[in-house]
């Protein structure tokens, strides 16, 4: 990933390589999306927006994905987060549940509305 310059990182998320890459990815200053199936979970949607992830798309919503690339490319990280749970936000309900978000409302709230403004974390090997 180091030896090219890319407009856009999709990665699959497959176990804990695929987080290696993002950190590798978004320390490079790369937008970075992330694509799963097997690790779709509220911890990885939070950790993928935590080291700095531009997207998280569900692989059932591979049909939806130019939509999504085009508000990375077009969009800064904190509005591009607000678009990404207008349009998956039912989606992440249906598929965690009703109230998957009340474990760290505070957070949620921040990241849907698009306020959340936290760097993001760098892994450091």
């Amino acid at each position: 990933i180091r030896s090219w310059t890319y407009d856009l990182v999709i990665l699959d998320i497959m176990g804990v390589r695929g987080f290696d890459l993002l950190n590798a990815a978004v320390s490079l200053g790369f937008p970075t999306v992330m694509l799963t199936a097997h690790a779709l979970s509220v911890q990885a949607l939070q950790k993928s927006i935590q080291m700095g992830a531009r997207a998280y798309i569900p692989k059932e919503k591979m049909a939806e994905i130019v939509p999504f690339l085009e508000d990375v490319l077009a969009l800064s990280y904190r509005p591009g987060w607000k678009r990404v749970f207008e349009k998956l936000g039912g989606f992440f309900s249906t598929t965690f549940g009703k109230e998957w978000e009340k474990s760290e409302k505070a957070f949620w709230e921040e990241v849907s509305s698009g306020r959340y403004e936290q760097k993001p974390v760098v892994l450091k090997k």
